[in-house]
């Protein structure tokens, strides 16, 4: 799938050549100031409501995926919340939790490479607000992508 942009009247669905049978789906149609943005995929055959379905739930996947990833902030700090850092994140809390704090501190990197921020969490109560915040913003963001998959409307794309 590819980004594009165009005019803001754009066609969710079109046959680039009916000889051969090619359609291009655009998803995600957002005006912008000029005009319109989205993302697109060609096909060798005109795609069922099915494949349009998943196109769009692969694009929300990646979309939130992206968002957890790189858009959480902590303390005006940005946190990347890989999934290896979500587990660190997590692991830290268990251990600090299973020792009464004995593990503590610990010191995590947030910022970016360019801007690094090292914060020292001193005790588990600091440690556990930090872990809760990024699990709640994983939360908002799975379920903000569950509730865009479930309004996709797939008619205007098998409108002949």
């Amino acid at each position: 799938m590819r980004r594009a942009e165009g005019t803001k009247d754009v066609a969710p669905i079109v046959c680039l050549n009916p000889r051969r049978g090619l359609w291009r789906v655009r998803l995600a149609i957002t005006p912008t100031e000029t005009g319109a943005e989205w993302y697109e995929q060609d096909f060798d055959h005109r795609p069922t409501a099915d494949e349009i379905r998943a196109l769009f739930v692969e694009l929300v996947n990646e979309e939130v995926q992206a968002k957890i990833r790189e858009g959480r902030t902590y303390e005006g700090a940005m946190v990347w919340l890989s999934a290896e850092n979500q587990l660190n994140y997590r692991n830290a809390l268990d251990v600090a939790m299973q020792t009464d704090g004995d593990s503590l501190p610990v010191v995590f990197k947030l910022g970016t490479d360019g801007e690094p921020v090292y914060r020292e969490f001193r005790s588990v109560e600091s440690l556990q607000a930090f872990v809760n915040c990024c699990a709640r913003y994983v939360q908002q963001c799975l379920e903000e992508g569950w509730r865009r998959k479930e309004a996709f409307d797939v008619e205007p794309y098998l409108k002949e």
